[in-house]
């Protein structure tokens, strides 16, 4: 929950106009896709409940899909290989991408948020 009053924080601070996040497929060695898709529609529940008071637009999957579909992208690069380009193309301020590791018998999901008109990565929690 820190991860998310942070990005709270930060959109706030430089909330000139509504902003569009895109939560995009978490990647995993260890979990099936079923887990993973969970996992990210559980981030963008919480996202939507925590920014949406805000003006903060959260993305669905679906919408991702079509956008990246309707300008003939591959939606392939949804799982995370290529973030900050799939954002930028589906009209995304910021991307947030999940990492879910198997590691001495605990489950730790790793999440980054990165801004799409700089390509810069603005945060991580683990």
């Amino acid at each position: 929950m820190r991860f998310f009053l942070a990005i709270c924080l930060y959109l706030f601070s430089t909330a000139a106009f509504a902003k569009r996040l895109a939560v995009l497929d978490f990647t995993s060695s260890s979990a099936s896709k079923d887990v993973l898709n969970t996992m990210a529609e559980m981030v963008r529940n919480t996202a939507t409940n925590t920014l949406g008071e805000s003006g903060v637009q959260v993305m669905d999957k679906a919408n991702m899909l079509s956008l990246l579909q309707d300008q003939g992208k591959d939606a392939t690069c949804i799982s995370g290989q290529c973030e900050i380009e799939v954002g930028r193309n589906i009209g995304a301020d910021f991307v947030m991408t999940g990492e879910l590791a198997f590691d001495e018998g605990e489950w730790i999901l790793n999440i980054s948020l990165y801004e799409t008109a700089n390509g810069s990565k603005l945060q991580g929690q683990s």
